[in-house]
């Protein structure tokens, strides 16, 4: 009678290292790719500031002061900051799908080293 606990302890190194493999390779692939799904998040939240601190639309229709509290070297400064971390997060994002294409992709895509 055979049952998995025999099956184990009788398993090849090849299927024991195989199954090690699988375990291994799919929570590499879970963790590159919540990297890459975080990072898109933060660069939608960077895009999202960028567009706030760009519309200067009026509170309301009848509104005669657009430019209340405006500081326009407080705000120069605040979107060129903004605007540099985005493109630092775009870059962070190239590089995780990069390594996620690279590692986790389709083998048919590539030649298996």
């Amino acid at each position: 009678m055979s049952n998995k606990f025999t099956k184990m302890l009788s398993a090849s190194n090849t299927q024991i290292k195989e199954e090690r493999a699988k375990i291994l390779g799919s929570q590499a692939a879970i963790s590159a790719g919540r990297l890459v799904n975080d990072l898109k998040d933060q660069v939608l939240v960077l895009e999202n500031r960028v567009y706030e601190m760009t519309d200067f639309a009026p509170d309301s229709a009848d509104s005669l002061r657009p430019g209340k509290d405006f500081n326009a070297a407080t705000w120069i400064k605040d979107l060129h900051k903004t605007r540099l971390e985005l493109r630092l997060k775009n870059i962070e994002l190239e590089e995780a799908e990069k390594i996620y294409n690279e590692w986790f992709g389709k083998e048919s895509d590539k030649e298996v080293e």
